[in-house]
């Protein structure tokens, strides 16, 4: 194995592969060379007409923005240049126009996969790409729905008439729920608290998204003696008006609290989903948590030096 393949250096063991037609299709090639009728060796390389770079940004392409809210478009800085490098100078990008584009999504609804076409389904402004450009990517048919969407998009170099295709991938979420358990040990007759807040989307943004929101649904998803069990679990949370009353809705953040089955967890680790809804749109998100029930508090504290002799006990 040779990464570099230089005929100076590795001239006896190098050899050069044409295509009879003389010129090589864009695409994936995997090569099988036989030895004599003996031994196999196997590679692989990959022809391409131009390089397509593609990065979700912002608008401004000021940074990478990798989650997208529903009513907003998709932005993409996409760069072509004549091959992939490292570094690139002024001569390497090349002008382009995208001719196609499709993303794809899975769809929990229906439970399959969803396409989406460019012109049909989606659109992209500009399409002319001088090197390099931000593009927006618009859902025809109103917002975007949710999911995590991967596709590819065609574009043809200006000059030479040459086609070559870039990969794009982005998320497209409502909101972003950040939660925390306040204490991972808990005790068997004890509430589990967490504190959840609602903030924009992408992770890059510490923005509240200011709304007003529900918890639909707390479940306790865990392996129990090697079989799977869902157990819907009782939650409460705080009246920010009346701390003697329970809220059913909240505002941006809350603190969730999680009552035992029965009055009473069974000793072991558990992890589950909570769900939120966002009562305008009704748009809902999914936060996990995860703590360890034990009947009783473990903690271990060294109270002698933690430098002694060897005849002398640890306490």
């Amino acid at each position: 194995w040779y990464s570099n393949a230089d005929p100076a250096t590795y001239g006896k063991y190098t050899i050069n592969i044409s295509s009879s037609s003389g010129r090589w299709e864009d695409g994936y090639y995997t090569v099988i060379l036989d030895i004599n009728n003996t031994e196999s060796g196997y590679g692989w390389f990959n022809v391409i007409s131009f390089y397509i770079s593609t990065q979700p940004t912002n608008a401004n392409g000021s940074g990478n923005v990798y989650n997208n809210k529903p009513n907003l478009p998709v932005y993409l800085n996409v760069t072509t240049t004549k091959s992939q490098k490292s570094t690139y100078s002024a001569a390497d990008y090349i002008n382009t126009t995208i001719t196609e584009a499709i993303v794809r999504a899975w769809d929990q609804t229906t439970q399959s996969q969803v396409e989406f076409k460019y012109p049909d389904d989606i659109n992209i402004t500009p399409l002319l790409i001088n090197g390099s450009q931000i593009i927006n990517i618009t859902y025809l048919r109103g917002s975007w729905p949710t999911g995590w969407y991967y596709g590819e998009i065609k574009m043809r170099e200006n000059t030479e008439n040459t086609t070559s295709k870039g990969w794009l991938w982005f998320s497209v979420q409502p909101f972003r729920i950040s939660s925390s358990i306040t204490s991972y040990n808990v005790g068997t007759r004890e509430n589990a608290t967490m504190s959840m807040s609602i903030y924009e989307p992408d992770y890059s943004s510490s923005i509240f998204v200011n709304g007003n929101y529900t918890v639909t649904s707390v479940q306790d998803t865990s392996w129990n003696n090697g079989v799977y069990r869902i157990t819907n679990l009782n939650y409460t949370l705080p009246d920010t008006d009346n701390a003697s009353r329970f809220a059913s809705t909240f505002r941006n953040a809350t603190t969730l609290t999680i009552n035992p089955p029965g009055g009473k967890w069974r000793p072991g680790y558990k992890s589950g989903t909570i769900i939120v809804k966002d009562n305008l749109t009704n748009d809902t998100q999914t936060a996990w948590f995860s703590f360890r029930v034990t009947s009783f508090v473990d903690a271990v504290t060294r109270t002698s030096g933690s430098d002694i002799g060897p005849n002398t006990n640890v306490t």
